[in-house]
């Protein structure tokens, strides 16, 4: 059954209001022709809560109620436009109708080839007009001048972190002229989150989405924090106790206690401490399952359930801290982590030269299917923040103190 709602249209040429039935389920596209049916002026914008009334919007969409206030004006609109190039903003009078290209022909000092005009982070025709990008009073425009975003856009990107509540970790990227609003879009594709719903701080204060990065001055261990809205939040980590079995090859037995919110590594800290042996001499895995578990795998994300039990199975390994002094040529495990987010092991020696991995490497996961292979140095091999060169082929896990489980950062080479 059709439901109704009864708002009041106040026109500012008109001496008394009119009063209208409108379906809440029906756009105002049908509103619209028949009240300039009416009037002789076609021009008109219609406000409701001081935004702008658009044809597809309907009165449930907008949340009406009886007897709520729809105002109808054929004035300017007041649009405040901020021009990057200058550290300040002229608030103007625009018509709501009228293309972008008269504003910037009044404006502009060089001609309009030389600008670049983006709303909403994206790039806005000189055809457009304030109706056709949905423009509501009070949202802002984005003068670049041209020569200045290529001279930027062809540099390196520049590298942050976002974490955010749930214990997610995201390392971003940014150029001179990306803004707040591209960090929330990339976080909503990863995560599914919508940046309504969540809050981006830096310095403790709140980002606003047209602020740009490049005004942080963010370095490459920098983090964005994100936290959300509402406490009640179906994706606001809730901490509950699980409590679950850990059993050893020899069939003995541990009930352990800990917060659903626990990663791999601290149960293995204290499982470790118990028995007085190596945190690295243990690794785990779920009951009938063939794989093992990461140390950084929280317990609520395993398919371990309240009352499950834990496989703890002991892999002696060459730790520095247990066994110093001088190393045999023993193998170890390094693992390369691509920027893509996947993650691949590899046994060498500790006497095994560097550039051997990075070749396999190389073959592995980028030469297939090219028709001139690639070398290692094509490529950035990063081990705690130093980048192997090429006077680096001689390097090997003995001389860089490499310990077993350590790891490469692999990225694309830009430079």
């Amino acid at each position: 059954m059709a439901e109704f709602v009864s708002v009041i249209v106040e026109d500012t040429r008109d001496a008394y209001n009119t009063h209208f039935r409108l379906n809440l389920d029906e756009p105002f596209a049908k509103f619209f022709e028949d009240y300039v049916n009416s009037h002789s002026d076609e021009r008109h914008h219609f406000m409701y809560n001081n935004r702008v009334i658009f044809a597809d919007d309907t009165p449930r969409s907008l949340k009406m109620k009886d007897n709520d206030f729809i105002y109808v004006s054929s004035y300017d609109m007041s649009l405040p436009i901020i021009w990057a190039d200058e550290n300040g903003d002229t608030k103007l009078r625009i018509e709501y109708d009228e293309p972008l290209r008269k504003l910037m022909e009044a404006r502009c000092a060089e001609p309009l080839s030389n600008y670049r005009l983006k709303y909403n982070s994206r790039e806005v025709s000189d055809s457009d007009t304030p109706r056709s990008l949905r423009m509501q009073p009070g949202n802002w425009i984005y003068v670049l001048h041209r020569e200045k975003y290529n001279h930027h856009a062809d540099r390196d990107p520049r590298y942050f972190w976002i974490h955010d509540m749930n214990g997610t970790k995201i390392q971003a990227s940014y150029y001179s002229y990306s803004k707040v609003g591209d960090v929330m879009e990339k976080y909503t594709a990863r995560t599914g989150i919508p940046a309504s719903q969540c809050r981006f701080l830096y310095n403790f204060r709140d980002l606003h989405p047209e602020e740009r990065l490049e005004d942080l001055n963010l370095k490459r261990e920098d983090v964005i924090g994100v936290i959300y809205k509402a406490v009640d939040s179906p994706r606001y980590p809730v901490e509950k106790d699980i409590k679950f079995w850990i059993v050893d090859e020899a069939g003995d037995q541990q009930l352990f206690n800990m917060k659903s919110t626990a990663t791999i590594r601290e149960v293995l800290k204290t499982y470790t401490t118990m028995r007085g042996a190596c945190i690295t001499d243990y690794h785990f895995k779920i009951k009938n399952r063939i794989y093992r578990l990461r140390n950084s795998d929280v317990l609520k994300k395993t398919e371990l359930k309240d009352g499950g039990i834990l496989m703890a199975f002991r892999e002696l390994r060459l730790c520095e801290v247990c066994h110093p002094g001088p190393r045999d040529n023993k193998w170890l495990r390094i693992w390369i982590n691509h920027i893509r987010g996947d993650r691949t092991s590899f046994r060498i020696r500790y006497d095994t030269p560097i550039v051997k991995l990075m070749q396999t490497y190389v073959d592995l996961k980028e030469n297939p299917g090219r028709a001139s292979p690639l070398t290692p140095f094509d490529y950035r091999f990063i081990y705690r923040c130093r980048r192997m060169e090429k006077q680096d082929s001689t390097v090997t896990p003995r001389t860089l103190k490499m310990k077993d489980h350590d790891y490469f950062n692999f990225m694309l080479n830009r430079g």
